[in-house]
């Protein structure tokens, strides 16, 4: 399994913060081109994530066909409203949540908020929380970066995931990352850094290594290994517990789903 160097990954995340995330403006009021909707997941409020976890774990495909009008009889929160530009590329997406009791209905006198994702470029994502004022006016709150590389042949190769790692006021990041490796262009490997965080509890740290010391934590590592079996895909997934102790579980992705992937190019 390819090694997790925290300083590097840290570094990489300063970086794109500087060059990109720091200069970035964010706006959900420009002019816009089409404007179409999406059924929100249970599972994803962003549809346009592109972790590959997401849809493998879940053993379905979970991006939502775009719909040119709201159906009928929808309810605030069940859909994602998608903009595009005026030159046809999709710009952002927004999703309204209840901000009943929210510490920045107090602080600036937000009276509801949305949750929208920018698609800055192929490789970035930005997600924000929009605080829409009473006199009309928004501000926005850097929630998540969302950074994904390619190969030559146009596969993705890796998505990390950075965030504040508790709340708003938080000064430690907290990241995630999936690497994935594949045989004649298909998905057949996947490796997950889970939820490394630069503020671990030093409560909790005490109290694993006081249960469990060899226990692997911050980040937990998984492996993923897929096959084909028919026209079904089946998926081994390792969860390197311990140094001495590993916990597998495997699943089946049926034929459907692999096809409904493979039409949105995700090839597993």
């Amino acid at each position: 399994m390819r090694e997790f160097d925290k300083e590097a990954i840290l570094a990489k995340y300063r970086r794109i913060t500087t060059e990109y995330v720091d200069t970035y403006v964010p706006d959900i009021s420009i002019e816009s081109g089409d404007i179409r909707y999406a059924k929100a997941s249970d599972i994803l409020v962003n549809n346009y994530d592109r972790r590959l976890l997401n849809h493998i774990e879940n053993k379905k495909l979970l991006t939502q066909k775009e719909h040119a009008k709201l159906w009928k009889n929808a309810k605030d929160g069940s859909y994602i409203t998608v903009v595009y530009d005026t030159a046809g590329n999709r710009h952002h997406t927004m999703f309204e949540f209840n901000s009943s009791n929210f510490l920045a209905e107090e602080l600036i006198g937000s009276n509801r908020d949305t949750l929208a994702t920018f698609i800055v470029s192929d490789n970035l994502q930005l997600e924000y929380v929009v605080f829409h004022k009473p006199d009309g006016t928004c501000s926005y709150r850097w929630l998540s970066t969302e950074w994904s590389e390619y190969d030559e042949a146009g596969n993705l190769v890796s998505v990390e995931t950075f965030r504040t790692s508790n709340g708003p006021f938080a000064v430690g990041i907290k990241v995630d990352a999936e690497y994935y490796d594949y045989r004649d262009g298909v998905l057949c490997h996947i490796e997950q850094f889970k939820e490394f965080d630069t503020e671990f509890p030093e409560a909790s740290a005490r109290m694993i290594r006081q249960f469990v010391p060899d226990r692997i934590y911050n980040p937990t590592l998984f492996e993923y290994d897929l096959e084909r079996d028919g026209d079904d895909v089946a998926v081994t997934r390792t969860c390197h517990y311990t140094t001495t102790k590993d916990m597998t579980v495997t699943f089946r992705i049926p034929a459907k789903e692999v096809l409904r992937m493979k039409e949105f190019g995700i090839r597993i």
